[in-house]
């Protein structure tokens, strides 16, 4: 079973359409050379910041404490020079790699004033300088309390906090929900974080509501009435300090307010018990319930590509029909297309996704600020793999992309998180039919596509993408949420006096 789920993983990396092997070795040859150059361009840009004294040791780690170093934290590649979207390219002007420098954004946590700085590295292939980002159009250079959110401060926040939790609220967690704080084991719980948006907190702070939810399958979907506010703004981990708790519908001014008044019985008292229940049965986890629908075992009906496929991908350029584009992914923004053409006609110099905002609502503190700006997590980062049959046709083409973020620990290759293909949506471009006495005639114009699809997941929730192009000169973009809702406690509580 083992072997052949594993077949399946492989095979669906890359699907032959027309049966010709040469023709994807071919295109293969291309993604490999491709992916060649960008590591050897990221290994130059490397060696320069390194020659302008950027690394304060022989290795560095990008996960290291951001007191002590500096960090990189996302590459990519941008154009030279200030391009207008108008501006009358030629292909061989659009398709030069020398028309590109590396853009690589900083965390400079030894510097004497602590920033996240924007740096041009180039040009490409060799690069043979740097220098700082200046422009009007946005900051290139923000306060250090500003940097990204990352797995640094997860890795930080089991190491130096939850050790103290534990400590001074065991008792607590344990009588609460019957449950403690532990990396294996039974009854354990796990955290999470809810960052508070800046525009709630004085400049220069850093803060977070730290959550938990019983460890099992999924989490989102078992989340407990604890959580505490800390400040996270001291680049050493070790000054991080727990301001504020809140705890059975009550906030508290601190941890050891919130441990005296429940030891004193001053409070009611959550009471919850850590679900037993098999995993096949719990509500959460991912099984089929119910009865089967169809009753029948009877297939779906099927597309089928029975000639091979009708676009062509010949390193980042795309061309279908009377389409043409070239397509590269970010770590920023995900898949981002250029130079969109038309009949060769220009129609759009760049399409890509922006941002992604998610509105809650519950009476908890971390509910109350998860108005999240999603693109804070980096969206080509958070680019997953899909399966052919289900995110992808079977037709389709699967790609693997790379991105470059300290997050992943650098350079880092996402299998199967690019899906291309052509279908027929079965509904016509136009069509008439007469009803008159004489000369009743029809006619109608068949809808052919083209999709460009990716999947973003962060967290709980899985956004689907499709840049969809129309041979009418068209182009749709389609964007769905699914995966799982984000819940907030509903409490079960004693009252004091019991």
């Amino acid at each position: 079973m083992e072997q052949a789920t594993e077949k399946t993983r492989l095979s669906g990396r890359l699907v032959d359409y027309s049966n010709s092997k040469r023709r994807w070795k071919i295109l293969t040859a291309l993604l490999a050379c491709f992916s060649l150059l960008l590591i050897a361009a990221l290994t130059g840009a490397t060696h320069i910041l390194w020659q302008h004294g950027f690394f304060s040791h022989k290795k560095q780690r990008v996960s290291s404490c951001f007191d002590t170093k500096n960090v990189i934290d996302s590459q990519e590649l941008q154009r030279r020079g200030e391009l207008s979207p108008f501006s009358q390219l030629t292909r061989e002007e659009l398709e030069s790699v020398a028309d590109y420098l590396h853009s690589q954004s900083w965390l400079r946590g030894n510097a004497s004033e602590q920033v996240a700085e924007e740096y041009l590295v180039g040009p490409l292939p060799n690069p043979s300088g740097m220098k700082i980002v200046e422009t009007g159009a946005r900051k290139t250079k923000i306060p250090f309390s500003l940097r990204p959110f990352s797995k640094y401060e997860f890795k930080a926040m089991n190491m130096h906090i939850l050790p103290v939790i534990l400590q001074k609220a065991g008792k607590l967690i344990k009588e609460s929900y019957n449950a403690t704080l532990c990396r294996l084991g039974d009854n354990c719980l796990r955290f999470s974080l809810t960052p508070v948006s800046s525009g709630f907190l004085e400049e220069g702070r850093r803060k977070v509501w730290l959550w938990f939810a019983y460890d099992v399958e999924f989490y989102i979907l078992h989340p407990l009435d604890l959580q505490l506010l800390v400040d996270t703004t001291a680049s050493n981990p070790e000054q991080w300090e727990i301001q504020r708790a809140f705890y059975s519908n009550t906030l508290f001014s601190s941890l050891d307010e919130l441990v005296r008044q429940y030891s004193s019985g001053m409070i009611n008292k959550t009471r919850t018990q850590f679900p037993k229940i098999p995993i096949e049965e719990q509500y959460s986890a991912v099984y089929m319930r119910g009865k089967p629908v169809p009753e029948l075992d009877r297939p779906p009906p099927q597309q089928v590509q029975p000639s091979g496929p009708r676009y062509s991908l010949d390193g980042s350029l795309l061309q279908y029909m009377d389409w043409r584009f070239n397509l590269r992914i970010s770590p920023t923004v995900g898949t981002q297309l250029f130079d969109v053409r038309y009949k060769d006609e220009r129609v759009l110099y760049e399409l890509s996704m922006q941002e992604i905002a998610v509105f809650y609502s519950a009476h908890s503190p971390s509910a109350s600020m998860l108005y999240f700006a999603d693109g804070a997590g980096l969206f080509g980062t958070r680019m997953r793999g899909m399966m052919p049959g289900s995110d992808c046709p079977v037709y389709g083409t699967l790609l693997d992309t790379l991105v470059y973020t300290s997050n992943e620990a650098g350079l880092k290759r996402l299998e199967n998180s690019l899906c291309i293909f052509e279908h027929t949506p079965q509904t016509p471009l136009r069509r008439h039919r007469t009803y008159s006495m004489s000369g009743a005639f029809y006619t109608a114009l068949d809808d052919h596509v083209l999709v460009v699809r990716m999947y973003i997941v962060i967290i709980n929730y899985d956004y689907l993408f499709d840049f969809v192009f129309h041979n009418n000169g068209g182009i749709e973009i389609k964007a769905s949420s699914t995966g799982f809702l984000r819940l907030a406690c509903a409490l079960v509580q004693v009252s004091a006096l019991e």
